[in-house]
């Protein structure tokens, strides 16, 4: 549970101090229950048999996970506050955000409704509390996570899970009478803009409202107080105003010159503070005080100079972040949003496109004092629902996103929609948008907008394009389609055509699954080798291109998803980070390429238990690819205390072929000074097969694929498919001509190594193992992959000329994407081996997977 947070006045010890606005969280010990309930908003409901949570918390950690269809629907929570409440006080209940159709109830009545799961809002609740120094009021909040055609984002789109529930902090906010105005569109009522700014001088610009709420007018002064990061008073600024009862009066106070401001940028991000007053004429009082972080900076955007940042030029650089963590859905702590933003900065990340909705306040504070320069954007996302309650809530959602985050410095450009026309073109969505951007422009004229399109041709055709300042580019070329070199084809095509539109790629990503790894990599495998080569492709062609002024990958997480279906079901895995934030070897590539500071890495860490086979028979090692990562000139790698050769580092990386021996291998990496160590564990197979002493010898065979899987519940390390040699394992029989493997990365069902039954090899006649003589359990893994019915794939299955599988069909026995395993135990003698052979009755045989264990 939070403290409770007062502020108050510390800058002048000869002012007198009052009590002025007061904040606390009231996070603690609400009751909870996961459905709709009759009557549930009345004070004397009887709510004792309720779960009881803390807040931050969302009803969707669990079930989201676990399947497509989780919870979306209503959710109550119940809360007894006990406090002093004032008779003389103004009083109001402040959420940071809850997802996503809220209403509030104090007492039994209702206070407010909220549309939108991802701003901030405000509602006074003074005249509905009871009063008294121990005061017992009874807040109730029935929250709707179903999705809505009339909330954006529409009922079509979401590739992102809908977590509902009230999944940040709550406070109870205690004012006196005059006071800033609070019912802003949750914004704090102060607002704080540069409209000058150079190396040599800044001004500032301070405006808002006050509003009083009592009975008499009144005379006060409003004092704006400007410090340094190290609190020296830099401006004092006082002027007069009378408030009359009633009514909201505006203020605007003017610093005048600044001379040699201290500038804001990602290499320096150096923050003043501004703190607004509200002060009583007559008796001194502080009646009201807010603070304002300020960042002097100016910025601009084209193509001949790309992204300008106090008059240089800068490449932004970065990634885009969902909000969500493994085990805790949406409901993340403010520790752990600033992890993330830090995380992002140590990376090297100088930008951050916070995608695809606004966040939890604590991110652009982090923003702000790390120096990450943000792209924010509300979640119009994939398509709009063309009805004049969507079109209101898009306004509302925008105009909440800009006034609450008016004064973060760190943001320099507005969005609000991406890849849109995912749901098709009409003249609704294009007159939305022209008024969207129109909006953006006049509640905020000093910043940047931009959209994000997808691979489409309409986006340019239908004039989306010419809309805002800057054009996002969602790019997957290599990925889902095309090839890695299509990517900058496109760059140079698009600014070809718009020579004067400022470009940035809003995102880019390929999958990658930390129990998939290939020595051949190849688009949509998964492998976190493709990862590799996909980033090196793109950060390469983007840093080429002076006219690409960013980019930002997608996604910094792996992130939740239910309706997915790939290697991880239920995860977009694009994330350079793991869902719990561990970094993938590739972090530490971008690392390389984009800090200044020495980096050292061996990119092992995701392949630490690896297997092989030995290339001759007098052989006891087998040889693998190993990567380095690394800004330094050169390297040296040290295999259990043996140089295996010094290499200079090209792009940032540096590869090996790495000798490994049976057993535990110390890999050391020097340059200099600087040292890395990784261990990896390696299981070598003999170059035959028929000589191994392994009691407990497993071959397992990633059928169709060329990565290697592990199994970490088993600890089985597939390996990729290959022919058959003698002495060795493989395929036989395999018509090359024609297809031979499937590769379908959907949910398989009765499994959780999906990606083993992802793969498939076709048409085989038999695979042949020469393994030494024993007793061996053989598993046969099957999934049919392709929409069938019974009786389109049918064959038998004989191992050792015994036939074990007689007509089999697998859409006959479960269907398709339905994991099937079989398994038999065969006495092997006579050097003979194992061979498996395939008979075909109708159709192709299928193999997913073979897996030998000597018993």
């Amino acid at each position: 549970m939070k403290k409770a947070i007062f502020i108050m006045l510390l800058l002048s010890p000869f002012m007198t101090i009052n009590a002025q606005r007061k904040l606390e969280t009231i996070n603690e010990y609400w009751r909870f229950e996961r459905s709709d309930v009759n009557s549930a908003q009345d004070a004397a409901f009887n709510d004792q048999n309720w779960d009881i949570v803390n807040l931050p918390h969302t009803w969707n950690a669990d079930d989201a996970m676990k399947g497509i269809n989780y919870y979306q629907g209503i959710g109550w929570y119940r809360k007894k506050m006990i406090s002093k409440i004032s008779q003389d006080k103004k009083y109001c209940l402040y959420f940071e955000g809850a997802l996503q159709d809220v209403y509030v109830f104090v007492n039994g009545k209702q206070v407010g409704r909220h549309q939108g799961g991802y701003s901030g809002f405000r509602f006074d609740v003074t005249s509905y509390l009871n009063k008294g120094n121990k005061a017992v009021n009874q807040i109730a909040v029935k929250v709707d996570n179903t999705l809505n055609p009339s909330i954006a984002p529409s009922a079509f789109s979401a590739d992102f899970n809908f977590w509902g529930g009230i999944y940040r902090d709550v406070y109870l906010e205690e004012y006196n009478q005059v006071h800033f105005r609070n019912d802003n569109y949750g914004s704090k009522g102060v607002f704080v803009e540069t409209p000058e700014v150079s190396n040599e001088s800044a001004s500032v610009k301070i405006w808002g409202e006050i509003k009083n709420e009592g009975l008499n007018a009144l005379s006060v002064k409003i004092k704006n107080i400007i410090v340094d990061a190290e609190g020296k008073i830099v401006k004092e600024l006082i002027s007069k105003l009378k408030v009359e009862s009633g009514k909201n009066t505006p203020f605007t106070a003017l610093s005048g010159k600044i001379t040699t401001p201290k500038l804001w940028s990602p290499d320096s991000p150096y923050l003043y503070r501004v703190k607004t007053q509200i002060i009583e004429e007559k008796t001194g009082a502080i009646l009201d005080l807010i603070d304002n972080p300020l960042g002097f900076r100016w910025f601009s955007a084209d193509t001949k100079q790309g992204f300008m940042l106090n008059g240089k030029p800068i490449k932004l650089i970065g990634a885009c972040r969902h909000q969500d963590y493994e085990g805790l859905g949406n409901a993340l702590s403010n520790d752990l949003n600033r992890y993330d933003i830090k995380l992002i900065k140590e990376m090297g990340a100088n930008y951050i496109r916070i995608s695809h909705y606004p966040q939890d306040p604590s991110v652009l504070e982090e923003c702000d004092k790390l120096g990450l320069i943000a792209w924010e954007e509300i979640p119009i996302v994939n398509a709009i629902t063309p009805t004049k309650e969507f079109f209101e809530n898009c306004r509302i959602n925008l105009t909440e996103m800009i006034r609450q985050h008016y004064n973060h410095p760190s943001v320099m450009l507005w969005g609000y929609s991406n890849e849109i026309l995912i749901g098709g073109y009409s003249d609704a969505l294009g007159e939305l948008h022209k008024e969207l951007e129109a909006l953006c422009h006049k509640e905020d004229p000093n910043r940047l907008t931009g959209l994000a399109f997808h691979a489409s041709p309409l986006y340019n055709k239908k004039g989306l394009g010419d809309l805002p300042n800057i054009v996002g580019w969602n790019r997957y070329e290599g990925w889902y389609r095309a090839t890695l070199a299509d990517f900058g084809k496109f760059l140079d095509e698009e600014n070809t055509k718009y020579p004067n539109r400022p470009l940035i790629v809003s995102e880019y990503g390929s999958g990658s699954d930390t129990r998939l790894h290939s020595l051949s990599p190849e688009s949509y495998d998964f492998s976190m080798e493709y990862q590799q080569l996909f980033h090196a492709s793109y950060l390469k062609q983007i840093l080429e291109r002076p006219f690409v002024i960013g980019s930002s990958i997608w996604n910094f997480i792996d992130f939740g998803v239910s309706k997915r279906g790939e290697s991880m079901p239920g995860i977009n895995n694009k994330g350079i980070v793991r869902y719990n934030r561990k970094p993938k070897d590739i972090y530490y590539f971008l690392q390389a390429a984009l800090t200044k500071k020495p980096v050292l890495y061996i990119a092992s860490r995701d392949w630490v238990d690896r297997i092989g086979t030995s290339a001759s028979i007098n052989e006891n090692f087998a040889k693998q690819q190993v990567k380095i990562f690394s800004n330094l000139p050169e390297v040296e790698l040290l295999v259990n205390g043996k140089s295996v050769g010094k290499q200079k580092v090209v792009d940032f990386t540096a590869v090996y072929e790495v000798p490994f021996e049976d057993g535990k291998n110390i890999l050391e990496l020097i340059s200099g000074n600087q040292k890395d160590v990784c261990i990896v564990n390696f299981k070598v197979l003999p170059y035959d097969l028929r000589s191994s002493k392994d009691k407990e010898l497993v071959v397992a065979v990633n059928a169709g694929s060329k990565c290697f899987f592990t199994d970490p519940d088993n600890r089985v390390i597939y390996q990729p498919d290959q022919a058959y040699r003698e002495g060795g394992w493989g395929h036989i029989g395999v018509d090359l001509t024609k297809k031979t493997t499937l590769n379908m990365p959907h949910n398989v069902k009765a499994t959780t190594i999906d990606p083993l039954f992802q793969t498939a090899r076709l048409g085989m006649e038999a695979y042949k193992f020469d393994v030494p003589d024993g007793r061996y359990e053989i598993d046969l893994q099957f999934c049919e992959l392709q929409e069938s019915e019974a009786g389109k794939r049918v064959f038998n299955v004989s191992i050792n000329n015994e036939e074990v599988l007689s007509t089999f069909d697998l859409f006959e026995l479960s269907s398709s994407l339905t994991a099937s395993i079989k398994t038999y135990t065969i006495e092997v003698k006579n050097g003979k081996g194992i061979r498996v052979d395939f008979k075909a009755i109708t159709g192709q045989p299928i193999i997913s997977g073979i897996k030998l264990t000597r018993l």
